[in-house]
């Protein structure tokens, strides 16, 4: 870091601290599976296996949760990597859902961890998975085309209005209606903080755009806050 990025994290350190609601946004750009992630499920066999360990980004996140500085989290991801890291399903909204949670067309049970074929799943292919209520068990990641969570959508839209600060990691901000979420706060004219070397959508009304490593500026962030108090 440069001094005048030392400064504006020195600065955003005690602007988080100063304010009980931080909405934190998260896309691709630090999930293993990359961009097109469902894609990379459905035709790459060793997908999974990217899966295994924990990246240290998603560690570095659950940290700022439990020192209590983000309350929400939003994730374009289906990777499932911010559950498995210690985030409550209660504080995640998963947008574009999780290969890893299955939902009853019927009942709207959720099944998780359970050992059966992803890409079957996906694509339909397997009609004998029954609930116990005896509807279907479907994945709940949203392909192109298909029909948001509604409740979910109702709760980060609501998040949305309420945040002081918004802090974007690893999404350009492309797709709609995910990127409306961190527009929402920007129009609002409270603080909205892209962590992002690439351009983006919402560049316009950035009020921070770092174009540094999110690590590096979220384990400066957490050593300022912890220095501090």
């Amino acid at each position: 870091m440069n001094k005048d990025q030392l400064h504006i994290c020195e600065q955003l350190a005690m602007d988080l601290v100063n304010t009980d609601k931080v909405m934190l946004f998260t896309g691709e750009g630090i999930s293993p599976l990359g961009k097109d992630s469902v894609n990379m499920l459905l035709s790459d066999p060793d997908a999974i296996d990217y899966l295994k360990e924990i990246p240290p980004i998603y560690l570095k996140i659950k940290e700022l949760y439990d020192m209590r500085i983000i309350n929400k989290v939003i994730t374009q991801n289906i990777d499932n990597l911010h559950l498995r890291s210690g985030i409550p399903n209660g504080d995640l909204i998963t947008i574009h859902g999780n290969y890893n949670v299955f939902l009853c067309d019927k009942c709207d049970i959720e099944y998780t961890d359970l050992d059966w074929d992803f890409t079957e799943l996906q694509l339909g292919e397997n009609k004998n998975l029954l609930c116990e209520c005896g509807g279907y068990i479907k994945s709940t990641i949203i392909d192109f085309g298909k029909p948001f969570d509604a409740d979910k959508m109702h709760i980060a839209n609501n998040i949305a209005f309420e945040a002081e600060i918004c802090l974007v990691i690893g999404s350009d901000l492309n797709e709609y209606p995910s990127s409306n979420f961190p527009r929402i706060v920007g129009l609002r004219k409270k603080s909205l903080i892209l962590i992002n070397s690439d351009e983006t959508s919402l560049d316009f009304i950035t009020n921070i755009k770092l174009d540094l490593d999110a690590i590096e500026v979220l384990s400066f962030i957490i050593d300022a806050i912890r220095n501090n108090n």
